[in-house]
């Protein structure tokens, strides 16, 4: 791999992680909740906005 597409890799990782911590209406960053069911193996995560109310869909990760 050569420095360009480093350095265009490691700017679009950037973006979408900034764009994952961002609410969708107001710009604001989000602020996040996990809960870990160790029974299910699942963590649950929540995301609000504080600033507009915002709540986002709770998304399901499994644990291996």
């Amino acid at each position: 791999m050569n420095m360009k597409n480093d350095t265009t890799i490691k700017r679009r990782h950037k973006e979408i992680i900034e764009k994952e911590c961002t609410c969708s209406v107001c710009g604001s960053k989000l602020e996040f909740a996990h809960f870990i069911d160790y029974g299910m193996k699942q963590v649950k995560e929540s995301a609000v906005c504080k600033d507009c109310g915002v709540r986002y869909q709770i998304r399901n990760f499994a644990l291996n």
